[in-house]
């Protein structure tokens, strides 16, 4: 019998948020290049492979839209969560508080999307998951 304990249950759910921030593209992987000189030692650079995307290609209103639309459907099998990996009061309450975080952040993000005249004005990681919902 496997024994979880607090610490375990904020693994899972740390690693369940990354997935979904990785699949709407707020993380992205960091690629690891070396440049050789003669005569110099090996260094390693960061680059992040994420790219702003164009504001141009950012339909405001309708990533707008979809982000109002996502915040409610992340709610969506909440029961079957709780039920299959809840088990305990305590995790369902971390699963509940998690899903309305999101829900709360990606209302936050329409609304900013809402009051924007166009994508220019908005920051570059809102132009990001804009960019990805509206998709």
């Amino acid at each position: 019998m496997i024994l979880i304990d607090s610490k375990n249950i904020l693994r899972i759910v740390t690693i369940g948020i990354a997935q979904v921030l990785l699949c709407i593209g707020l993380l992205s992987p960091l690629r690891v290049t070396t440049e050789l000189s003669p005569g110099t030692p090996i260094v390693a650079t960061y680059e992040s492979s994420a790219q702003v995307p164009d504001p141009n290609s950012i339909d405001v209103d309708r990533a707008s839209a979809k982000a109002d639309e996502a915040s409610e459907q992340i709610f969506e099998g909440l029961d079957t969560t709780k039920r299959i990996i809840g088990k305990t009061d305590k995790r369902n309450q971390v699963i509940q508080k998690a899903r309305e975080t999101a829900s709360h952040k990606l209302k936050d993000l329409s609304e900013r999307a809402d009051q924007t005249p166009d994508a220019e004005s908005l920051t570059p990681p809102d132009k990001q998951v804009l960019d990805q919902i509206q998709n």
